[in-house]
């Protein structure tokens, strides 16, 4: 293309476009060990690349056929098999996968497991309150969480 003057000009390429290439994709689903842990993970990091991608702003089409592309073949095999409300919405298979990965939780199993927790010998405070944190965050406090945490560290001593 040329302007007035006779100059040529490009078209201007996307933003989106370039930040594709700067940012790397998530890694592909993780199929071993923990599946729950892996899969809230890697749901971090999809949510996270297409926010800095700005992928969704894209047709879900798009955003679809990426988030495929990087599930990693195991996991795109059990999603191609499971039930999708929206087949064409990402928002929907990343539910149908959730249901999947992410066992029922049992709040009181998870209060027990929370309530009945020590620090280690080996286990710097630091540690031991991230610990805390990771457990208190599936047991359903609330506004109490913080407190608890603190009474936790409390009894622990």
């Amino acid at each position: 293309m040329s302007d007035e003057e006779g100059t040529e000009t490009r078209p201007s390429v996307l933003p989106s476009v370039a930040v594709y290439s700067e940012i790397s994709p998530p890694s592909p689903m993780n199929m071993n060990g923990n599946l729950a842990d892996n899969w809230k993970y890697f749901k971090k990091s999809w949510k996270n690349y297409i926010l800095a991608t700005e992928l969704d702003k894209n047709d879900k089409a798009i955003v679809l056929a990426t988030l495929y592309t990087v599930l990693g073949k195991e996991a795109n095999e059990i999603a191609e098999n499971l039930e999708v409300t929206d087949p064409p919405d990402p928002d929907s298979l990343l539910k149908a996968l959730s249901s999947y990965f992410e066992p029922q939780k049992n709040t009181i199993f998870e209060r027990y497991l929370f309530n009945s927790t020590v620090q280690e010998e080996s286990e710097t405070i630091d540690q031991f309150l991230n610990r805390l944190r990771k457990l208190a965050a599936v047991c359903d406090y609330g506004t109490l969480t913080s407190q608890l945490i603190r009474d936790r560290l409390i009894i622990d001593r």
